[in-house]
């Protein structure tokens, strides 16, 4: 038995959720593509996908019609995101779709009726033409801010850090908190959903859906979270959770205990004093490891992360952190063994520990996740340099106070975030290290100040020039971030450029939230 979908947006072929690339990632048989078609209605921009309004006014969608096995269905209403209390922006249906042999019955997702969700209503009846259109445009064309990404340097970057996985002989479990993006993190594990981290329930809900199935969630569990982390198992997700005190381990054994599903666990240790984590000899670990192995919950390995990279100061601190890092997280591992425990998953990893430590012997795995856009704290911790950042914002002029050597651009905090990273750095680049249009940076100009939706720039020094002549109004700057992860988490976009291009090559959609 066999059913008829009509997809119209991010389903269709060659788009994010392509529906035989989806079906092929959980197992099933390849729908058979019937035909073109149209059903009645309009078509709704909502940014990164598109929506329908149902309509009988003889205005018409194209889309195309697919033989589908009707376990395929359930994975599309989780990537449209369908829910049963019937709160969310998508719902399935039934649709006579009209084709050239004539109609055909099926099931497609229409915009749901109750949820009114905002997004401009088009003309265009076919998404996939009319998206290509509007996402290749002229920089000088964006709205400001925009948030901009160097696909070279992107390429660059993933290729860099999976390189150095190889030569240290480890796993590569690249943290996708940072892009939040289902091609950027393909692009970090080669083309191809690989192991990955997260930081949220939602990464792990969006990430799965879109076909990597190997997912570690780097955040201590709390309780209230435990039944959202059964549905993803359940669903297929081989997720992994992390804890360091007994309460959590506890909590999790009745959670194992009430869901029958087991719920693997790694312990988080502390190899720098940073944040959370058990030191490698605290008591505490052998306890928890066996207060779960009683519970009947895997302890499938231990976790740490060398924080304290970030402020380092020069290669040679990072490279000692990085030995720090290794050789906590081993000990915590052979501890553990020692007491009967298998330990199989050694993981530890931040950028810049990851880009020098000397070499990973008794480690399994490396997670790093800013490296994919690197940022001018990781500059300034000497991780890169600015040639390597390939995210920033587009801003543009829209005034000055020549008296005090002002630019103002309309990219404050809620484009740029508030963080200060590098004030406590040997250079404090302000808000942010200002670039020509292109990405060329402009010696000696930094964003000042951040007001809500204001910038300010200015010269290190005053500048020789008349700013109102050279940064005229209406002029675009791009801004290097301080923080990629606090930056890219102001929009819901990438626009891909290439360097020293004035095009824009096309926009890659971006979530947030919990």
């Amino acid at each position: 038995m066999s059913i008829n979908v009509f997809v119209y947006g991010t389903l269709r072929s060659g788009e994010i959720h392509d529906l035989t690339q989806v079906a092929a990632r959980h197992g099933l048989p390849a729908p058979r593509f019937i035909g073109p078609g149209r059903v009645p209605g309009h078509l709704v921009d909502f940014g990164d996908w598109p929506g329908l309004l149902p309509a009988h006014d003889g205005r018409c969608v194209i889309g195309d019609i697919y033989q589908v096995d009707p376990r395929l269905l359930p994975v599309l209403d989780d990537i449209e995101e369908v829910h049963p209390e019937g709160d969310s922006c998508f719902v399935r249906a039934e649709v006579q779709a009209e084709t050239a042999l004539g109609p055909v019955l099926c099931q497609y997702y229409p915009v749901n009726p109750g949820a009114a969700p905002s997004g401009r209503h088009i003309a265009a009846d076919d998404w996939v033409s009319y998206r290509a259109a509007r996402d290749t445009a002229a920089l000088g064309s964006l709205e400001t801010p925009a948030l901009l990404l160097d696909l070279d340097r992107l390429r660059a970057n993933t290729d860099m850090m999976r390189a150095r996985a190889a030569a240290l002989g480890v796993m590569l479990r690249p943290h996708v908190k940072t892009a939040k993006c289902i091609e950027v993190a393909l692009a970090a594990g080669g083309g191809q959903p690989g192991p990955i981290t997260v930081s949220t329930l939602k990464e792990a809900e969006r990430f799965h859906a879109a076909g990597f199935d190997d997912i570690l969630y780097a955040v201590g569990i709390t309780p209230n979270k435990l039944e959202h982390v059964g549905r993803l198992r359940r669903a297929g997700c081989n997720l992994k959770i992390i804890l360091d005190n007994r309460q959590a381990a506890e909590a999790v054994c009745a959670a194992r205990a009430r869901l029958a599903l087991d719920l693997p666990c790694l312990l988080e240790i502390d190899c720098d004093g940073h944040r959370s984590g058990l030191k490698p000899d605290d008591p505490e670990l052998p306890a928890i490891a066996e207060l779960l192995r009683a519970g009947g919950v895997t302890v499938a390995g231990v976790l740490t992360h060398a924080g304290e990279s970030y402020n380092c100061r020069s290669r040679e601190a990072i490279v000692a952190l990085a030995e720090q890092e290794r050789a906590a997280c081993v000990a915590a591992a052979q501890r553990l063994r020692d007491q009967g425990h298998p330990c199989p998953i050694v993981s530890v990893g931040s950028t810049p520990t990851a880009r020098y430590a000397r070499h990973l012997e008794g480690v399994t795995e490396l997670r790093a996740g800013v490296y994919v856009f690197f940022d001018l704290v990781m500059s300034g911790v000497g991780a890169c340099t600015p040639d390597e950042i390939a995210l920033s914002v587009l801003v543009t002029v829209l005034g000055h106070q020549a008296d005090r050597g002002w630019i103002i651009t309309d990219g404050g905090w809620m484009a740029l975030s508030r963080d200060r990273g590098t004030a406590r750095q040997p250079v404090d680049q302000g808000y942010g290290l200002v670039c020509d249009r292109l990405g060329r940076p402009i010696p000696g100009l930094r964003m000042t100040d951040a007001n809500q939706e204001h910038g300010v720039l200015a010269f290190d020094s005053a500048p020789p020039i008349d700013l109102a002549a050279a940064y005229p109004v209406g002029s675009q700057l791009r801004i290097l971030p301080n923080h990629a992860c606090a930056t890219a988490a102001q929009h819901t976009r990438y626009h891909l450029v290439r360097p020293d291009s004035d095009r824009v090559e096309g926009i890659w959609a971006r979530f947030g939230g919990w």
